[in-house]
């Protein structure tokens, strides 16, 4: 059954995380934007659900090539730095070493990726595409286009502009070293 998020941002809100075990078998298969409630309907939580189906929609149709997400999204970093270290890719990622690590060697293995030893310090190895990477990149990213005109069926290019702007300033106004931080104090359900 699918669980709804357990951290709700509306401090008005006053939904049991328990009651989210209990859901019907109708909601079951409801479409998910029929099963919101409206503490669910924040912008942070529908940019989040936005988020987490495209990341679902993309991994589906990654694998009918053989390939996940996660390893797409390494090859495309890669692509953007090539002869990135493992680690760098890690944080372009927001993953943890370990988990680069493993993606590192899954596309080695695949021969998409290969790495080299750097001239300078002989223990850094630096990732670079191979040929073989360059189809299925172009593939990727056609992809990638495909599912962004599938998921803005509808909205017009003044909604998508002023969605953009929107967006832009919501991510300028959360990079702000200035900004406050809400306390527990403030975050308390009653």
């Amino acid at each position: 059954m699918r669980s709804l998020p357990l951290f709700i941002f509306d401090p008005s809100c006053r939904a049991s995380r328990y009651e989210a075990r209990y859901l019907t078998r109708l909601q079951e298969y409801a479409p998910i934007s029929e099963q919101l409630t409206d503490c669910e309907r924040t912008i942070s939580l529908r940019i989040s659900l936005v988020a987490r189906l495209q990341r679902k929609r993309f991994d589906m149709r990654a694998r009918t090539m053989g390939m996940t997400l996660a390893q797409w999204r390494a090859i495309y970093a890669i692509s953007r730095a090539q002869g990135a270290t493992q680690r760098s890719i890690a944080e372009a990622m927001d993953v943890g070493d370990v988990t680069a690590g493993r993606l590192v060697d899954r596309l080695a293995e695949k021969g998409w990726i290969e790495r080299r030893v750097d001239l300078d310090d002989r223990r850094v190895h630096r990732l670079y595409l191979t040929p073989a990477a360059g189809p299925l990149l172009e593939q990727l990213s056609m992809l990638g286009e495909d599912e962004q005109r599938n998921q803005l069926t509808g909205v017009s290019a003044q909604e998508l502009a002023r969605m953009s702007d929107v967006l832009d300033r919501m991510i300028a106004n959360l990079e702000q070293a200035d900004m406050p931080l809400l306390t527990p104090d403030h975050m308390a359900i009653e």
